[in-house]
């Protein structure tokens, strides 16, 4: 849970500096459906935002670095429990790429880190795999698809 002074803080962002929600949730890596109700709330409750106040985005960063519980993982990493049909070998290695880019700060391998990079998605996959395979089945199918699947639920929205 984020603090009180977080949500407002980046509630914010989007109030007094007329930027969208979506905006300010993938800059901050945030869920934007989250962040909308946070502005909902502020916009309705008798508190006043930072308006003003230049550097309020700092002061949102100030707040990241402070609380280390408030780094999200790469919001291109969906749930892949739970999926009907179950994950793929692709789709798990896409989860593990992403992790791996994520916590290196890699984007795309050069030569001299091509190895070590690509030997951390195969532990990371082999390891997700793993996971995957000895937890119970959910409940509750997960909120989003991975990529690949919107890819193709969308190809075939658009031929039919």
């Amino acid at each position: 849970m984020y603090p009180k002074e977080f949500r407002r803080d980046v509630a914010a962002l989007v109030i007094d500096q007329h930027r969208t929600a979506a905006d300010v949730a993938r800059e901050l890596g945030l869920v934007a459906q989250t962040l909308g109700i946070w502005v909902h709330k502020d916009r309705h409750s008798a508190s006043p935002t930072l308006a003003g106040h230049p550097g309020q985005a700092n002061v949102v960063v100030r707040h990241r670095a402070e609380c280390p519980s408030l780094s999200h993982m790469c919001r291109s990493i969906t749930t892949l429990r739970g999926l009907d049909p179950a994950a793929t070998d692709e789709e798990i290695e896409d989860a593990a790429r992403q992790y791996v880019r994520k916590v290196s700060g890699i984007r795309a391998p050069a030569a001299p880190t091509q190895a070590a990079f690509d030997e951390a998605v195969e532990k990371v996959a082999s390891a997700t795999a793993g996971l995957l395979a000895q937890l119970p089945p959910r409940r509750v199918p997960p909120p989003t698809v991975p990529p690949r699947r919107r890819l193709a639920t969308a190809g075939r929205s658009a031929a039919g």
